[in-house]
């Protein structure tokens, strides 16, 4: 991703609850490139002012929100430095792409197959949240399209109901009108 001086780029990711982050940058660049790591509840995960090469965070979510990586590129006012462009790299794992498959091999002493195994069996968990989480969702805007759908047809009767009586009355007083006036 290109990083121009006095810029600040962010990029925002949907993180479900509970669920482990791991962020990767690698900058190329001077000591005065920035990031913060926050979401759209206000939680901050990490600040660093000074980014030189490589930096992994790794933390996990509390509550289901978008995380939001900000990058950026700090050039101070007569610096002889030429180089105003910065290239930097950012991988965003969440879940099951964020564990380090390599370590859970050596420490559980499993081979191969049987680590694919286990990834298969994360990421089919997490397919079941997700799809738990968009049964519940899918439920609240059901319940939310029904009560609008009942307020609006009640809203719509009522309307109809004065409409009514306001030509009856209309009618009425129109009638005595012309009777007084012996028009009818």
């Amino acid at each position: 991703m290109p990083l121009n001086v006095q810029n600040q780029r962010c990029i925002r990711n949907f993180v479900p609850t509970n669920t482990l982050v791991t962020i990767f940058v690698n900058v190329y660049g001077s000591q005065d490139d920035g990031q913060k790591i926050t979401d759209i509840h206000g939680n901050e995960y990490s600040r660093s002012k000074e980014i030189i090469g490589e930096k992994r965070v790794i933390f996990t979510t509390s509550d289901e929100s978008t995380i939001i990586v900000c990058l950026s590129n700090v050039l101070f006012y007569g610096s002889n430095n030429t180089n105003n462009f910065r290239s930097v790299e950012l991988d965003i794992n969440k879940g099951t792409d964020a564990l380090n498959w390599e370590d859970i091999e050596v420490q559980r002493h499993l081979r191969p197959v049987e680590v694919e195994l286990l990834k298969i069996e994360g990421i089919s968990r997490e397919i079941a949240n997700e799809m738990e989480y968009l049964q519940v969702r899918e439920q609240k805007m059901r319940d939310i399209n029904e009560s609008t759908n009942d307020r609006v047809k009640f809203y719509g009767l009522g309307f109809m109901i004065s409409l009514v009586i306001l030509g009856i009355c209309e009618i009425i007083y129109l009638r005595r009108f012309f009777q007084r006036k012996h028009l009818i």
